[in-house]
């Protein structure tokens, strides 16, 4: 990972920090003070990466959840609001003490794993013969970009799906 100093919605410094050829481009929020400028400058950002490198993936912080839909139309292909995570596991630790320890392990813990020795078996086989193996225990699935928690015994996985195990 390399920082270069410069302005991110000039081209020559977007260029001369590598994000024409970066696998992975991260783009964090602005200002803090202003979250609807800020949130407007991430999505225009991702605009201007996606069109200086059509194969990277772009994972963008915003700060206001209801412009995570802006910013993945604007081009990233995942895009984080830690405000409403963070609201989320401060409610959760109101009502239920220690969720939120058990939810930071967990997150630490959480691979996502190539489905391919498991396609055409149901979610419960599968679960089953990983958890026999010692590789994990297998929580859902990632098909199509939505991610399937739990989807039940019979869920059938297929190729191109991915795993989400905890190992």
């Amino acid at each position: 990972m390399e920082f270069v100093r410069g302005n991110p919605f000039n081209r020559d410094d977007l260029i001369r920090a590598g994000v024409d050829k970066a696998s992975i481009v991260i783009i964090l929020p602005f200002d803090e003070q202003d979250p609807v400028t800020s949130d407007a400058k991430v999505a225009l950002l991702v605009m201007s990466v996606r069109g200086l490198n059509r194969d990277s993936y772009i994972i963008a912080e915003v700060l206001n959840q209801g412009n995570v839909g802006y910013v993945l139309n604007a081009g990233a292909n995942s895009v984080v609001s830690l405000g409403s995570f963070t609201t989320t596991v401060i409610a959760k630790e109101i009502f239920d003490r220690g969720a939120s320890s058990a939810l930071m392990n967990l997150i630490r813990r959480i691979d996502i794993m190539d489905s391919k020795d498991f396609i055409g078996l149901r979610f419960g086989d599968a679960l089953e013969r990983l958890r026999i193996s010692g590789r994990g225990i297998l929580i859902g699935v990632v098909r199509g970009g939505d991610v399937l928690i739990n989807p039940g015994n019979d869920y059938t996985i297929q190729s191109g799906d991915s795993l989400l195990v905890v190992s």
